[in-house]
């Protein structure tokens, strides 16, 4: 009987399994996207605000996005890099105040394709609060790019940097934006999420039902004693 209940035990907790998840989206079935697109240039950085839906005071760390994208090899410099910002919002434009996480990419291939990035700061994000995705070669000598719009008819507010501009609606981009549910455990007493040094949220919750597992053998060991 207690070996019964200990390989049980032993086998729940062998098929959990802590992984990310889309927690926005705007591709089409199969991974479809628009074939219009909006171009950013050297100095003219371009993007889309999101908002998270999910459960009031719901947080998640971002693991990882995916934009369409397409680099120009004939227009601007001949370097294929590529620049993403995570900003914050203020009044309905990116903050600047607020650069979440910043992406510098080299090597971009130059033909339209599913960008994939994975995050290094797993910056916490809230569901009901709106941030932006912002697009921008980031040194003169990079090549345009195009960032195509999605297919679905999602729309929302769009923006520059350099110019301060915000405006809408206007069709977004397509992105796919991961992340991991997390809770207030996964945060400092500030409040802001813990450096990248320490374990991702999947890992807390992995050993809290490991020990879990350990109390409920101990006792049932205790009660056969």
């Amino acid at each position: 009987m207690k070996v019964t209940i200990l390989y049980f035990l032993l086998t729940a907790l062998s098929t959990v399994s802590i992984t990310a998840g889309p927690i926005f989206s705007n591709f089409g079935p199969g991974d479809s996207y628009g074939s219009t697109a909006m171009g950013v240039a050297p100095g003219f950085t371009r993007g889309y605000d999101f908002i998270l839906t999910g459960d009031p005071g719901q947080q998640y760390t971002l693991t990882g996005i995916e934009l369409a994208i397409w680099l120009l090899p004939i227009f601007a410099g001949p370097n294929p890099n590529l620049g993403i910002r995570l900003m914050g919002d203020s009044g309905g434009a990116p903050d600047p105040a607020m650069v979440l996480e910043d992406f510098v990419l080299s090597g971009v291939a130059a033909y339209p394709h599913i960008l994939s990035v994975t995050s290094t700061g797993y910056p916490i994000l809230a569901a009901g609060k709106t941030y932006w995705f912002m697009l921008g070669p980031p040194s003169p000598t990079d090549m345009q790019a195009l960032w195509f719009e999605n297919s679905i008819g999602d729309y929302g507010r769009t923006a520059t940097l350099e110019t301060a501009y915000a405006g809408g609606p206007a069709p977004r981009g397509a992105m796919r934006i991961s992340g991991e549910v997390i809770s207030a455990t996964n945060l400092d007493p500030s409040g802001e999420a813990m450096s990248a040094d320490n374990p991702e949220p999947g890992t807390y919750t992995l050993l809290g039902i490991g020990l879990l597992a350990l109390i409920a053998v101990s006792r049932i060991y205790r009660r056969a004693a």
